[in-house]
């Protein structure tokens, strides 16, 4: 069975730190459970706090290219910077954390279409293994924003029960039932 929950990231600080925490090596086997795209690594065996500088920088200049482009101030309050996604899977779907984290980004690339910048990293410290999702909310070429809307969120759910039902995971059924209210 798998949960999606979603999270609007406000603040650049606070992504730093969300950075740091979804990178936590005691979580996610010492970075071998993080894979990413489109980020520009240019160290062959980076240390936490390396990674952490990294995928903020690349997350930074894209949002500085675009506010250059765009040549608008948003407010500070209402800027959201990234949307941070959590999977939860059952420890009943006997799914490995490399297939969890496959998982995660075959969902994201199809989700995003290959667009915008994130990073997947699966943490195994609960005894159910879960991935953090951190989706860039400026794409690639920094002109367009990630909106997260109803749609959006029912398109993850479409897509993630598909791959999910390739790799064996229970889905759930209906998600909202009026009855249960």
């Amino acid at each position: 069975m798998v949960v999606t929950k979603h999270f609007a990231t406000h603040g650049k600080k606070y992504r730093r730190r969300l950075i740091k925490y979804i990178l936590n090596p005691d979580k996610t086997d010492n970075l071998k459970l993080v894979s990413d795209f489109g980020m520009s690594n240019y160290l062959d065996f980076p240390s936490h706090a390396e990674m952490v500088e990294i995928y903020n920088v690349n997350f930074s200049n894209n949002d500085k290219l675009y506010e250059s482009r765009n040549d608008r101030q948003e407010k500070h309050q209402q800027t959201i910077h990234a949307h941070h996604l959590i999977q939860s899977f059952s420890p009943e779907d006997n799914l490995t954390p490399e297939e969890i984290n496959r998982i995660g980004y075959e969902t994201m690339m199809e989700l995003t279409g290959g667009r915008f910048k994130f990073i997947v990293a699966t943490h195994t410290d609960k005894d159910h293994v879960h991935n953090h999702i951190l989706i860039n909310a400026i794409d690639s070429n920094s002109d367009k924003k990630l909106i997260w809307n109803y749609a959006l969120e029912r398109n993850l759910r479409m897509i993630s029960d598909r791959i999910f039902k390739m790799a064996g995971a229970k889905i759930i059924g209906k998600r909202y039932s009026y009855r249960d209210y």
